[in-house]
């Protein structure tokens, strides 16, 4: 349902950008979750998008367009974009996003570094441990995000209520309750 709707969107700009410049060279998708950027999809285990986890994003909208497109972890575009823009002869960096979310990204060598399973340097899943550590969206107790993030409850509220809440960019399935791509 969701990626259907982003489709649309994306069909739209296509055709938008067709029409002025004639052509259009790919499609770029941020999500805000790790991701395996090979394979163009959410990596395996907690996530902020349940039920994601190992979708076939590209081939889904492979059916739709025939350009390249990419999937990447939404930090990692920005720390690319915060590289080429603003510190472009930095060879290594550290960029930190807070908001909604923790999340960080990093340039080594002078190239983005994702990790083993694309989640090199996501600060926010570090986790503190304590007797009253807080559930976090990605379902792991005590981690920074939990303690810090924008969509972290006050302090007077249960920390599980904003857990349980599914991802505003994923529809709820009415067969199993559970987000879908």
């Amino acid at each position: 349902m969701t990626l259907k709707q982003i489709g649309e969107a994306l069909a739209a700009l296509a055709a938008g950008v067709e029409k002025t410049h004639g052509f259009l060279l790919g499609i770029g998708l941020s999500l805000t979750t790790p991701v395996d950027f090979k394979r163009g999809c959410v990596v395996g285990g907690p996530s902020v998008l349940p039920g994601w986890d190992e979708f076939d994003i590209i081939g889904r909208l492979n059916a739709r367009f025939s350009v390249p497109i990419y999937v990447e972890k939404d930090v990692n575009l920005m720390t690319i974009c915060e590289h080429k823009r603003r510190v472009p002869t930095v060879e290594d960096m550290l960029f930190v996003k807070v908001g909604t979310g923790i999340g960080s990204g990093m340039i080594a060598g002078g190239r983005l570094f994702r990790g083993a399973q694309g989640a090199a340097g996501d600060l926010g899943d570090i986790q503190f441990l304590s007797n009253d550590a807080p559930l976090c969206r990605c379902g792991k107790f005590g981690c920074v995000e939990a303690r810090a993030a924008g969509w972290r409850s006050p302090a007077t509220s249960p920390p599980v209520a904003l857990a349980l809440e599914p991802p505003a960019m994923c529809s709820t399935s009415s067969n199993s309750g559970n987000p879908r791509p």
